[in-house]
């Protein structure tokens, strides 16, 4: 098929035709050779059946009394039938009783028992068998009558009609190569002027080209198609070469527009480059400043608490009522002085500080912040329940504090009368953009607060319940956020006042480099009381 799909199209056209009618004829001549065989064959057995049966019935009373020389001169009979070789007759014992054969023909066995069984016609490569059966008057098997004929004529009617055949095939293909011939001009005359036009067209560039219009049928359809599309791609064609010329001329005035752009943007980079300047200056003032204030504040603040309780042990009773509780209002100031530097001096190191990652266990950092909360758990008959916490890449020292900001909260802020319940859980989630992460829950029994104040809480010295009944800075919550988010975490809360509150901390679970595996899940801890 490869050649024929390279071939002109006037050549696949002829070869089409004559392709087609060749299969055609060929086709009908071998189905009605094929029916005129089967019809030959059918009327051949018909008639040799009926002489078969017009022998047997003729030399019926010669088998029963014996007379072989009448069976024989009934046989006889066939020498007149063309195509008839022989035939025999057999007694019911199988021996053979009369029989009758053209000059040359000897196929005629002794013994009817060497002939196949059963009756009627059978054809063979170049004979045709008739078995006829013998009937006696009351129906009784007395012989049997075999004739045997050549096939020599439907052979020749085949030859004939083989010849027949193939005159009228070669008569017929000449006949259809010049109707084809014909034909096929006005189907390819008009497709090779359209392909000697989109050739010109491919080779110049030149859309004015226009292919000769042709009749009114499909391949002139496609010509007039062709045609117009050529006219659309000339039209444009001119409109993207005004559109260009225009564009040329907007992409000089963008050019000295960009120009300008680029040199505010070098100022802007300037300016820029002047803000980071001052920026690192301004983190190297926060760093000094929490230099100053871990040692320069510090150390006033720790001489007023030494001084302070000098004084205390020195005047010991000598001290009235109203000077004994100045003094105790001093040294509980001076605490919470030491507790607000501290815990500023925690929120800027959050950000000061470089972030040591690795992976990082957070049922182990949970397990160390209780065993640090141990006597605050145990003297408050705490139960502390811990889930399965997974591993993740964190710097573990901003991981305990922020465990020891929450669980602290949890510890402080009860009910009067009701033990703590802390349950600490993980779940695994994903962000908005289908991203794994951690999602742990520290949930409590105490007071709780209302979800509307949810977004102060977590402000720095930002506080729901007065100092007087719960101690604090204000600035746990605030650490713990400021922890969260450096690790590209959140955290969010769930409450109600009086019914607890629920602590949910988001923290990404990245794998970590070198195949560790970052994520899975250690062993539940249980800590019912501090144990």
């Amino acid at each position: 098929m490869r050649p024929l799909r390279d071939l002109p199209i006037r050549h696949k056209l002829l070869a089409l035709g004559m392709l087609g009618s060749t299969l055609a004829l060929l086709g009908a001549g071998i189905a009605f050779g094929v029916y005129d065989w089967l019809a030959f064959r059918e009327g051949l057995a018909r008639s040799l059946s009926v002489q078969a049966q017009i022998l047997a019935a003729n030399c019926q009373s010669a088998v029963v009394f014996g007379d072989d020389r009448s069976a024989a001169a009934t046989l006889s009979a066939l020498s007149v039938e063309p195509g008839v070789l022989g035939a025999a007759l057999y007694t019911s014992n199988g021996a053979r009783f009369a029989t009758f054969t053209v000059p040359g023909f000897h196929e005629l066995p002794a013994r009817s028992t060497d002939l196949p069984s059963g009756f009627g016609v059978r054809f063979r490569s170049d004979r045709v068998v008739v078995r006829m059966p013998i009937l006696a008057e009351d129906g009784g098997h007395i012989g049997t009558l075999v004739l045997v004929s050549d096939l020599e004529e439907e052979n020749r009617r085949l030859r004939r009609y083989a010849v027949i055949g193939l005159l009228v095939l070669l008569l017929s293909v000449g006949l259809v190569y010049v109707i084809t011939t014909r034909v096929q001009r006005l189907i390819s005359a008009p497709i090779l002027s359209l392909s000697q036009a989109a050739s010109t067209v491919s080779l110049t560039r030149d859309f004015g080209v226009r292919a000769p219009p042709g009749n009114t049928d499909e391949v002139g359809t496609l010509i007039d198609s062709f045609n117009g599309m050529l006219e659309q791609i000339q039209r444009r064609d001119d409109d993207l070469r005004q559109a260009r010329d225009q564009l040329e001329q907007r992409v000089r005035e963008r050019t000295e527009q960009l120009a300008q752009k680029v040199d505010e943007l070098e100022s802007t980079e300037a300016e820029l480059r002047r803000l980071a300047a001052r920026l690192e200056a301004s983190n190297r003032e926060l760093q000094d400043f929490a230099s100053v204030a871990s040692h320069d504040l510090q150390e006033p603040l720790r001489k007023i608490q030494a001084f302070g309780g000098r004084l205390a042990s020195r005047l010991g009773e000598g001290l009235d009522l109203e000077s004994r509780d100045y003094l105790d209002r001093m040294q509980s100031a001076t605490a919470r002085m030491q507790t607000l530097i501290d815990d500023l001096l925690a929120l800027s190191r959050i950000s000061t500080q470089p972030r040591e990652v690795r992976p990082t266990s957070l049922a182990v950092v949970v397990r160390d912040v209780l065993a640090d909360l141990e006597t605050r758990i145990e003297s408050s008959g705490a139960e502390v329940d811990v889930g399965p916490l997974p591993t993740i890449a964190a710097d573990s020292t901003q991981m305990r504090q922020l465990f020891q900001n929450l669980l602290s909260n949890a510890l402080k802020f009860v009910r009067p009368g009701v033990a703590p319940r802390i349950r600490i859980s993980s779940e695994p989630r994903a962000d908005v953009e289908g991203a794994p992460l951690w999602c742990v829950a520290v949930q409590d029994n105490g007071i709780g607060f209302e979800e509307k104040y949810l977004d102060r809480i977590f402000t720095v010295f930002q506080r729901l319940q007065g100092r007087a009944a719960y101690e604090g800075t204000g600035i746990g919550l605030a650490i713990c956020r400021r922890i969260v988010e450096r690790h590209g975490g959140s955290i969010t809360a769930r409450s109600r006042p009086g019914e607890g509150s629920t602590f949910l901390v988001m923290l990404p679970a990245r794998p970590q480099q070198g195949g560790a595996d970052v994520g899975r899940q250690p062993e539940a801890d249980h800590h019912p009381s501090g144990r």
